[in-house]
């Protein structure tokens, strides 16, 4: 397979197109409950925030090549945000045809992956020049503060100031957004495996960007309420 790939990169302009991009790296996209959720939580919100404009681009787990002509040149971020691209379904993101890097990534660490997430993760993303990097724990086994932000300050990654206005027990300001990120008390589950939420803060609109779990109830409640509404117009 080396053989075969060292070739088809040799091979002229117009036959470089025949290069292969893996859309998986197989790895699974999540290890436990707690990052699963995290990640699609944090995924949704997102969505949502930016539901109405087409140049804003989000991922979860899909491979970014960042060099043309080299397969291993790639990393899957947890979830990931662009600007300035087009808003389409992707079976991978190469960076040299949308133009550029994520501008925001971020990862949530696992026991298989909390090493990377602090480590080469982090170098390679600061080598990239990906412009805030955000890290969470969800169980709060791997590393603390279990929130970590940061921001590229003239190519080195600079530890984000924390919140004082405190909305939860860590939170952080990202300007890319303008959104504030919040770890918060999980109220709902009080379980050990997920101590904690990240949560996204409007501070213009000054409210929380729902999960999946809150808008749907808060559908149902819609809902309830056109029911309720109908019957007494009969």
């Amino acid at each position: 397979m080396e053989n075969l790939q060292t070739e088809i990169i040799v091979r002229s302009p117009a036959e470089k197109a025949e290069i292969y991009y893996p859309d998986s790296d197989g790895r699974p996209m999540a290890d436990n409950d707690p990052q699963y959720y995290t990640m699609t939580d944090t995924r949704f919100a997102l969505e949502q925030r930016f539901i109405n404009d087409p140049d804003v681009c989000l991922g979860a787990d899909l491979l970014i090549y960042y060099q043309e002509g080299n397969t291993r040149r790639r990393f899957a971020p947890d979830v990931f945000v662009v600007f300035g691209v087009q808003k389409a379904m992707r079976r991978s993101y190469k960076v040299w045809k949308e133009g550029k890097v994520p501008d925001v990534v971020f990862e949530f660490a696992s026991e298989n992956t909390w090493r990377e997430d602090i480590g080469k993760k982090y170098k390679l993303y600061q080598k990239l020049g990906i412009r805030e990097y955000f890290l969470f724990d969800p169980s709060g086994r791997y590393f603390h503060p279990q929130l970590r932000g940061y921001g590229l300050w003239k190519g080195r990654y600079q530890a984000m100031p924390e919140l004082t206005e405190k909305l939860g027990k860590t939170g952080y300001y990202s300007p890319i957004l303008n959104l504030e990120l919040w770890m918060r008390e999980n109220s709902a589950d009080k379980t050990a495996e997920m101590p904690y939420l990240l949560r996204f803060y409007d501070p213009v609109s000054g409210d929380w960007l729902r999960t999946p779990a809150e808008e749907a109830e808060a559908r149902r409640k819609v809902e309830a309420e056109l029911t309720r509404l109908r019957a007494e117009l009969k």
